[in-house]
């Protein structure tokens, strides 16, 4: 044996060394498989692998340093996974090794040494003493040891704490002594790490002491070591080091080691220390390990209540304090460990030192720095949460410490506070003094504003902070707070009411009233004492009264303030007994359906109605009022609610309904003085600029005269004398104590209150007061009103006044308002002189004051009521709204169509209401005839509001009008032709709504006709279907509708209605839309259609001047009209009217398309039309040949008839109505146009002449395009969906389009006809039998690839039409056309499909056929060969074997060359026919066939890995094989695994294979393997690999027995020389199977 090599003495060990040999390859993926073979031969044999890594690296001392480290790396792994079937000789001979390779360099190379490092460390796991002996003997006194020697050692007390702790005494004697003569960085960091290694290990030992070897070894044992190393590195290596990283590793051993040093020696060097560690801080940008380092010393030095920290301990807050000002980066780890680290440290210190730590914390406090004070606050919180033991006598210090920060106004700082406050209620701080101010601040947070003036950014930059992220914190805060801590409920509570007046605490009040609802519940259910509360004990607290006063306005919006209602009315309902005791049997009744109703409806904003809302809350005010009962608890609630004014200076909502409020309890107040005194209120607070306020005021003053009307009157009469008027003042009276503009602003509101004030008050004093109190007033005002706000509450005030003077208001009916015709005409006044290019509130105002003005009898006359309806449609249908006029405040472009929507609802109501007045088909026929002209406007907004007015009249008619008498709806056929143009209008909307109006008329008719209301007609119904149908802008879809809108129409219109509807319908012809034109035309032909016998006249004089305007009319509905009379002229003279549209040049136009189209819908003409192009299209020619100059082959243009016949039936395929006939004569059309698609390929169109040296306009599209189109057309016509379907599935239209895959598109065509329409087939072959002996080849391919692929369909069952094919076949094998024999020769092959008597008569025949198209001499491209070897496979698997007994062998020995052709298609059809072949496989043939499977057994093996169909193809002809071959288990596999559509995991399914191999064929394996051997030459990589696979298989799971029959030395040198192979997937694939060759 070799001296070193642990060898087995079998080929193994050569194997071993080649693959160490090569394992360096040149390719990464390479090297890592060689590198996996020799780790797996390790696992197995890890002795012979690693000693021939040992003696190779002896061996090769010059090695590439790749190949060393390689080698070292694979030992280092095989040495983790078995190294405990390593002997202790071995692992001597690995342990010198890894030594000399560590040593052998005096340079320091990392990768190799780290290796052989990493080689010592993974013995030290089994062989710690051979190692720890080993590495001692590499430290010499007075020599410094290898840099690698002591960073092994270091990685060894890591990995072995147990193994290399009892060595530490004599590594550090020897160690010690040469640590004073280390200079170089590299060296003192590799011994700066082994020293905080092994403390850390000694550490860890000590730890888990009663697992140790020794128990007696302690922490004191080294700690005088331990100092000496520690005086070495600290003083001479510290400060001298140049290399930060050699720093950073002192500082980490100084860390471990501080806790080993003597208490003496520690506490004697600390100053020192911690200065050189927090030195480091400026120096280095990573601090981590230094503040990780620091804690471990500072803890070692507080250990057992030491104070040796004592004198050095401000300087380490100081110093700790900078650094934790730092804000750490959250996107780097080792910037947020070193912050906790930072906090660690302030704990540690505050475990010993309390007093100082929060004193010095105090004091960092009090800097009004952003930094400082968010960090300062961070430690404070961390040590409320980690040190609450050590701070019980330090609470009242730090409340009052951190309570500085109150009035913080930097936003990060803010945050941070309030993070310290959570913290500090959970540990019951917030209980002390000054606790409550914390809460205060919780509270100013929550009422932080977006627009909050302090910065939202640091002063000194950083993070930027939100207010709205501060503000959603602390809601959470004071949430919690309420909610789950549970010693805050008494802090808070009654503490929080405090914060509901303030008006700076406004924002707040959703979190505060939730927290105290929640609070109030629990004392209310626990019966806590402290729920009724003691004004006498809390003065500081807002009164009862006050916060109903202050609630009542804010629920008033309750969608503000983040949803706030909800918790307010919970807040009332819980604090109701505080409140009043009488009011909470009615609270727990109403106010959880309030919140109920807050909860259904507050989430969609643009459904909440506000108005009702607040009716909602003035019911619950009223209905409290009426519970207490109590004069003087009102005057209490109404003076609080005026004090409270000033809270809402800001806030224009919240003081309208304030106001209002007012206004309801000054209705229950019988105080004189009060009443003025609050009316006084009023006016003299509300902002006369704002609307909002504006009304509130009035609406107040409205509820406050129904009891004290005249006050009111008085009041208002005195500001209309003292405020109304600008007064003058100054020197001579030049000055004025008011502009024009606030008197306008006061007029503004005294006129609304005037309004209110009439609504409002009693009934039966209005009607006396009205004239001389109210109209005196503000009828000069109406005419010289300028100021638009001024105008638009004077209108309001005319309204409200219209509404209070109606008969039932008033309660009497026989009052007259004589000044109505004065408003009214103010009112059209105001309504002209808006502008029209926007909507402005004033339009919407004056229509609905006119509406309550006409309302009042008596009635107006017909003149005045059209002056009024023609303004008011004009003031809103001609509105563009294109400019938008604002008044104040610019309004957005949602307010503006808000405000046309109104003017809209306006009007409608105002139409409504003039129809009421007489509702009869005439006045209703008068009124639309006023909308009519916006109606047919060319402008869509004016004939969508018009529609939409129309739709609600209608329905206001139908739902109002008398039909009991015996009036008739005459005016329907008028009003019905004026709309229905409109149901085809351009909009969606218009075309809806008139379905509607259409459906309402209809309705309208019929309860007229006499039909009961409850009784409803289908047709009539049915619109509403064709209404949402409309919906479509599609044309067609709209024809559809329009068709069954004429026939609904012509149903139900009465006889005497027709003619008037007709004409009617005529004028839409002349629509501006043409939409509009083209529905009225197409009702119109319906109309002649079905009730044309009572037009007899009319329908002649339609006709005629549709068919006179074709050519200037260019709307589709009357082309089609028009086309419809060139159907009729076609049934009399039919042949000439096809030569004339044939005679139009292809493509055709638009108006030809559409003749064909309409032709083919006239089922009586379809069937002469298609005779005749049919036979056009057989009689000429497809094209004419054009000679080329050059001697090219002539030129092919395709005919001009040919082309139109062949367009025409495109266009009449199109037309559903033509199925039936198509069906029918299917197979001559099929034929057809698949020959012309044939006769196209080839063929181009004549290039037309230029014209003015333009281009034709109009492209033209290829005859092959064409002609496609035209079969698709005929296969979507066709009455079979199946067909299409499939057709569609395999795209057969793309495949037509390219002459390449034309056959193939065809043969699937026919595969697909024999499935869906098997009885067209024999008519089919009839029609195409002629055409396979024409004199164009393009037309001789059709019937070739037709009758192919019929053989192949066996012709659905005609065993007499295969024959005829067949002969028909036979006779054309000698084409001149390649393509044409090449179908015949598959045509044959498929004779197989028929089988029976068929193959057995023309065997011979077709044998012949093959083997001569196998020999065709013209066959470059090899596709007549594969044909006939496919058609052969074919053939012969049907076939007996008797038949082919003799030609059996031959036949194999001719294919298995093609096995190895470099075309794939020619192996795959080789491989397939040799597995089809086993059928022949018995009998007499069976030994003969069975030696030929051996034969190629492993070549059909290596080919099935291909990524092609040879793959497949092997599948294939394995699975035939198997039953063949004589073991049953292998053919149980072969059918298991290898399916077609299955993924095969070669490598297991070889490996497997193998086996059985070895156990079926024991005597063939060396012929397999030999085999294998062969292939190791292959020309595809992917065989040399699999081939290599295999043999590894075959020969890894040989038993030892059986492989004397293999020659395993031949085998492993060719393996060998594979290693070598030019291909990396062949070296990687050797290795492996190397690899498993582990024990030869």
């Amino acid at each position: 044996m070799e001296k070193g090599i642990k060898k087995t003495g079998g080929n193994i060990d050569e194997l071993v060394n080649a693959l160490i040999d090569a394992a360096y390859d040149k390719k990464a993926d390479v090297r890592t498989d060689m590198k996996c073979s020799l780790h797996n031969l390790g696992i197995k044999q890890p002795e012979l692998v690693l000693t021939s890594c040992n003696v190779y690296l002896s061996k090769h001392q010059k090695l590439a340093q790749g190949h060393r480290v390689l080698l070292l790396e694979i030992m280092t792994k095989v040495i983790k996974d078995a190294g405990k079937d390593v002997s202790l000789e071995v692992a001597k001979e690995l342990i010198l090794l890894g030594s000399n390779e560590i040593t052998k360099s005096k340079e320091i190379v990392p990768d190799w040494q780290t290796a052989a490092s990493n080689v010592l460390v993974a013995l030290g796991m089994y062989f710690s003493q051979e190692v720890m002996q080993e590495m001692l003997q590499k430290i010499t006194p007075g020599q410094l040891p290898h840099y690698f020697v002591v960073l092994t050692l270091a990685n060894l007390a890591k990995e072995n704490v147990f193994g290399v702790v009892p060595f530490l005494k004599d590594i550090f004697s020897r160690m010690l002594s040469m640590l004073g003569s280390v200079k170089q960085d590299n060296l003192r960091w590799v011994f700066s790490s082994c020293m905080g290694s092994f403390s850390e290990a000694i550490l860890e030992y000590c730890a888990n002491i009663e697992n140790a070897p020794y128990p007696d070894i302690t922490k004191d044992r080294f700690s005088g070591e331990i100092f000496t190393a520690y005086e070495i590195m600290f003083g001479a290596w510290l400060n001298s080091s140049k290399e930060a990283r050699v720093r950073l590793a002192l500082v980490e051993a100084f860390g471990h080691m501080s806790k080993l040093l003597p208490r003496d020696k520690l506490e004697e060097n600390l100053s020192r220390l911690l200065q050189g560690i927090t030195n480091l801080y400026r120096r280095h940008p990573e601090h981590f390990v230094i503040t990780q380092s620091l804690g471990m010393v500072l803890a070692a030095a507080c250990e057992d209540g030491s104070l040796m920290l004592l004198p050095h301990l401000d300087q380490m807050l100081q110093g700790l304090h900078v650094q934790v000002c730092v804000e750490p980066d959250y996107n780097n780890i080792q910037s947020v460990k070193n912050f906790n680290e930072l906090l660690r440290c302030f704990q540690v210190l505050t475990q010993a030192y309390s007093d100082r730590v929060v004193g010095f914390l105090q004091q960092k406090l009090e800097i009004s720095n952003e930094k400082s004070r968010t960090s300062t606050i961070s430690v404070f919180k961390h040590l409320v949460n980690s040190s609450d033991d050590y701070l019980q006598d330090k609470k009242e210090l730090i409340l009052s410490s951190v309570s500085i920060v109150q009035a913080e106004s930097n936003l990060k700082v803010c945050r941070s506070f309030a993070q310290c406050i959570i913290a500090m209620a959970h540990h019951d701080y917030l209980g002390l003094e000054g606790g409550l101010k914390l809460v205060e601040f919780i509270i100013r947070m929550c009422s932080l504003s977006d627009d909050e003036k302090p910065p939202i950014k640091g002063r000194e930059g950083g993070e930027v902070v939100l207010p709205s992220a501060v503000r959603s914190m602390c809601i959470n805060i004071l949430n919690l707070m309420s909610t789950t801590i549970d010693v805050m409920e008494d802090v808070l509570w009654p503490f929080l009411l405090q914060f509901l007046l303030p008006v700076h605490f406004t924002p707040a009040l959703m979190p505060v009233c939730k927290a105290l609802a929640n609070i109030a519940v629990r004392k209310w259910e626990d019966d806590d004492p402290k729920y009724n509360i003691s004004y006498m004990e809390n003065v500081n607290l807002p009164r009862p009264q006050a916060v109903f006063a202050r609630l009542i306005v804010i629920v008033g919006h309750p969608l503000k303030g983040g949803g706030r209602g909800i918790h307010v009315l919970n807040f009332l309902k819980t604090f109701a007994h505080n409140i009043s005791p009488t009011i909470c049997e009615m609270w727990e009744t109403v106010i959880p359906k309030l919140t109920a109703y807050l909860e259904e409806n507050a989430m969609d904003d643009e459904s909440w109605n506000q108005k009702s809302w607040e009716d909602l809350i003035l019911k619950l005010l009223a209905k409290t009022l009426s519970e207490v009962n109590d004069e003087e608890w009102f005057l209490l609630i109404g003076r609080e609610i005026g004090q409270q004014l000033p809270l809402y200076f800001n806030c224009p909502a919240e003081k309208n309904f304030l106001y209002k409020c007012l206004g309801v309890i000054l209705r229950k107040i019988g105080t004189t003085d009060f009443i003025r005194e609050h009316l006084n209120l009023i006016f003299s607070t509300v902002d006369h600029n704002n609307q909002v306020e504006r009304e509130g005021c009035a609406v107040g003053i409205g509820f406050c005269a129904a009891s004290h009307l005249d006050q009111c009157l008085m009041k208002l009469e005195e500001v209309t004398k003292t405020q109304m008027i600008r007064k003058a003042t100054g020197f001579m009276g030049l000055m004025k104590d008011k502009t024009e503009a606030d008197v306008e602003r006061i007029k503004c509101t005294v006129m609304l209150c005037y309004g209110y004030v009439v609504f409002y008050g009693p009934p039966g004093l209005i009607c006396s007061r009205l004239e001389a109190n109210v109209l005196r007033v503000i009828n000069p005002h109406l005419t010289s009103a300028k100021d638009s706000s001024v105008k638009q509450n004077l209108i309001r005030s005319v309204e409200l006044i219209g509404k209070a003077v109606q008969p039932k208001h008033v309660q009497r009916e026989d009052f007259v308002f004589t000044r109505r015709g004065e408003l009214l005409k103010h009112m059209k006044n105001y309504l002209s002189s808006e502008p029209k290019t926007a909507f402005t509130e004033t339009r919407s105002l004056s229509i609905d004051a006119c509406t309550n003005l006409v309302k009042l009898e008596p009635r107006l006359a017909t003149d005045e009521i059209h002056e009024i309806l023609t303004i008011s449609m004009n003031a809103v249908y001609s509105v563009t709204n294109t400019v938008p006029v604002t008044v104040g405040k610019p309004k957005t472009e949602e307010e503006i169509d808000k405000m046309g929507e109104t003017a809209l609802e306006s009007l409608n109501t105002l139409l409504k209401e003039v129809c009421t007045r007489e509702l009869t088909p005439k006045y209703l026929q008068m009124m639309i005839k006023l909308v009519e002209p916006f109606m047919s406007s060319t402008a869509n907004h004016e004939r969508e509001r018009s529609v939409l007015s129309i739709k609600d009249l209608l329905e206001h008619y139908l739902k109002m009008a008398n039909f009991n008498n015996e009036m008739h709806f005459s005016t329907l056929g008028y009003i019905l032709g004026r709309l229905l143009p409109r149901c085809t209008d351009p909009m969606t909307d218009v075309r809806q709504t008139t379905m509607e109006c259409v459906q309402l008329l209809l309705t309208i008719n019929d309860r007229y006709e006499g039909v009961p209301s409850n009784v409803s007609d289908e047709r009539i119904q049915g619109l509403t279907q064709l209404r949402d149908a409309l919906s479509k802008s599609d044309p067609a879809a709209l024809f559809n509708v329009v068709n069954e809108l004429s026939l609904v129409v012509s149903k139900k219109t009465p006889d005497e209605q027709l003619k008037t509807l007709v004409f009617s319908l005529t004028d839409g012809l002349n629509d501006a839309h043409a939409q509009s034109s083209s529905g009225a035309c197409a009702i119109l032909n319906c109309l002649m259609k079905f009730r044309g016998g009572e037009l007899s006249k009319e329908v002649t004089s339609i006709v005629k001047e549709i068919v006179n305007n074709l050519n200037t009319v260019s709307f589709p509905a009357t082309i089609t009209g028009s086309l419809v009379a060139m159907r009729t002229l076609a049934t009399h003279h039919l042949i000439p009217v096809l030569r004339a549209f044939l005679d139009y040049p292809v493509p055709f136009s638009y108006t030809v398309c559409e003749f064909w189209k309409t032709l083919a819908k006239d089922k009586d003409l379809t069937p002469d039309t298609f005779d005749h192009l049919l036979e056009l299209f057989s009689r000429s020619p497809p094209y004419t040949e054009v000679q080329q100059d050059g001697g090219r082959e002539p030129l092919k243009i395709a005919a001009p008839l040919s082309m139109a016949v062949c367009a025409a039936m495109t266009e009449m395929f199109k037309v559903p109505e033509l199925e039936k006939l198509v069906t029918a004569i299917f197979p001559k059309l099929l034929s057809a146009t698949m020959l012309r698609m044939g006769s196209c390929i080839g063929i181009s169109l004549k290039k037309e002449a230029k014209k003015d040296g333009k281009p034709p306009s109009v492209p033209t599209l290829s005859p092959l395009v064409a002609s496609i189109i035209c079969f698709k057309e005929l296969i979507a016509r066709c009455d079979c969906e199946t067909l299409r379907n499939k057709l569609e599935e395999e795209d057969v239209w793309a495949k037509f389009e390219d002459e390449e895959t034309f056959p193939e598109g065809l043969q699937q065509t026919i595969v697909t006809i024999c499935e869906c329409q098997p009885l067209v087939i024999n008519d089919l072959v009839t029609s195409l039998l002629p055409s396979l002996s024409s004199m164009y080849s393009t037309q001789r391919v059709v019937p070739a690839v037709t009758f192919s692929e019929l053989i192949n369909q066996r012709c659905c069952g005609d065993l007499q039409l295969v024959e005829l094919l067949i002969n028909s076949l036979l006779s054309k094998l000698v084409d001149p056309s390649h393509l044409v024999r090449q179908f015949c020769i598959r045509g044959l092959g498929n004779v197989a499909s028929v089988g029976g008597q068929k193959l057995q008569t023309y065997s011979t025949t077709i044998l012949s056929a093959m083997m001569a198209g196998m020999d065709d001499k013209e066959d470059p491209g090899m596709t007549i060969t594969l044909e006939a070897m496919s058609g052969l496979s074919k053939i012969l698997a049907l076939l007996e074997e008797s038949a082919v007994r003799q030609i059996l062998i031959n036949i194999c020995l001719r294919i298995r060359p093609c096995f190895e052709k470099e075309t794939a298609a020619v192996r795959a059809a080789a491989i397939e026919l040799f597995g089809n072949l086993s059928r022949f496989g018995h009998g007499a043939s069976e030994s003969s066939f069975l030696e030929q499977i051996h034969t190629n057994f492993v070549s059909i093996l290596l080919h099935l890995n291909e990524d092609n169909e040879v793959s497949k193809s092997c599948k294939t002809a394995l699975r035939l094989l198997g039953p063949r071959i004589g073991s049953t288990s292998i053919n149980d596999m072969f059918q298991k695994h290898l399916l077609d559509g299955g993924h095969l995991h070669y490598g297991e399914f070889m490996n497997d294979l193998s086996r059985l191999i070895i156990t079926d064929y024991e005597d063939k394996v060396n012929f397999y393997v030999m085999g294998c051997v062969t292939f190791f030459k292959s020309n595809w990589e992917d065989i040399r690999s699999n081939a290599a696979l295999f043999v590894g298989f075959l020969l890894g799971n040989l038993k030892s027995s059986q492989r004397e029959i293999v020659s395993t030395a031949h085998v492993c040198n060719a393996l060998v020389v594979l290693l070598k192979d030019p291909s990396g997937k062949v070296r990687s694939k050797a290795a492996e199977a190397m690899s498993l060759l582990y024990d030869y």
